[in-house]
């Protein structure tokens, strides 16, 4: 058989590449045959497959992605979580010993009235790290700093003085009250974090006043929020007489003072009274509490002692 006898070599497909243009201009022109067709068709196939296929591939791409990303922020959470947890270990281990709670401070709502024998001694509570005004924590707390410039120690958040004297100077945690006085209560709120941001949302304050009769009555002041550690600090005023007495809240007597320019705020519900409490705020009484000093609140209300004729 002769070359020119032999069937034509079909190209190959490195050979089909390279023919580009001028074979789409020779199948233009000349008709197509049918091995071009079947390789039309064998590419309209792979195609037909490959692009679901790269579809189906990209999005388990992304699906795939999005849980990593879902596990790594997981991740993220439950370390910071455990670095706050080892923070405040930290802060607790640094402390030199256990804070100088007064036994009473326990539980100030096991007993509030004592006749003769041991008198109440004023209490704050619960225990926590204690801190300086120059060195404070960045999440919410209240009344945790021993040396504020303003009130001193802020675990005395809770006092009293005669309400006929001037000045700031005669507060005190304990007081021997006297028939036909008056007296003012003060509580002073502040969350101590030096985080602007650290908002104490659903702040209340509530005081349990007693009711019962005593020698030596123990009335205690209650700060809370969602927000703040530890969710509640109190603080307690302790009152004494050579005669048993109770105590009577004069009505209408409590405001609430701060630096907005709504200040004072009369409260005029007795729900602080209450263990629901009175909620605090700054322009109104949302119960939410800021950070710092500008936010300060100073809650004042009256007694007076009642003695048996």
């Amino acid at each position: 058989m002769t070359e020119s006898d032999r069937p034509p070599r079909r190209p190959s497909w490195r050979q089909i590449g390279r023919l580009g243009p001028p074979l789409l201009h020779w199948v233009w022109h000349r008709g197509p045959t049918a091995s071009f067709l079947a390789v039309i068709a064998v590419l309209i196939s792979v195609a037909a497959l490959g692009v679901p296929y790269a579809i189906d591939s990209n999005v388990a791409t992304r699906d795939s992605q999005a849980a990593s990303d879902a596990a790594a922020g997981e991740q993220a959470t439950l370390d910071e979580a455990k670095a706050q947890g080892d923070a405040l270990e930290r802060i607790a281990k640094a402390l030199t010993g256990a804070n100088p709670v007064a036994p009473d401070s326990q539980d100030p709502s096991a007993t509030s009235c004592r006749n003769g024998g041991v008198k109440f001694a004023g209490v704050w509570g619960p225990e926590r790290p204690i801190y300086t005004d120059a060195v404070a924590p960045a999440y919410a707390l209240f009344d945790s700093v021993r040396d504020d410039p303003n009130v001193g120690d802020e675990r005395s958040l809770y006092v009293i003085k005669d309400a006929s004297e001037v000045g700031s100077e005669q507060w005190q945690t304990h007081m021997d009250v006297q028939a036909g006085h008056t007296y003012l209560m003060r509580i002073f709120v502040r969350n101590d974090s030096t985080d602007p941001n650290a908002m104490a949302r659903n702040t209340r304050i509530s005081v349990n006043l007693p009711t019962c009769t005593g020698t030596s009555i123990q009335t205690t002041g209650y700060l809370s929020s969602n927000d703040t550690f530890p969710l509640k600090v109190y603080g307690g005023v302790a009152l004494s007489a050579d005669q048993p007495f109770n105590l009577a809240y004069v009505a209408g007597s409590a405001s609430m003072y701060n630096n907005s320019i709504n200040s004072p705020f009369a409260i005029t519900s007795d729900d602080f009274l209450a263990s629901t409490g009175q909620q605090l705020g700054f322009d109104k009484l949302d119960g939410v509490q800021g950070a710092g000093y500008a936010s300060d609140v100073y809650f004042f209300f009256k007694i007076r002692p009642q003695f048996a004729q």
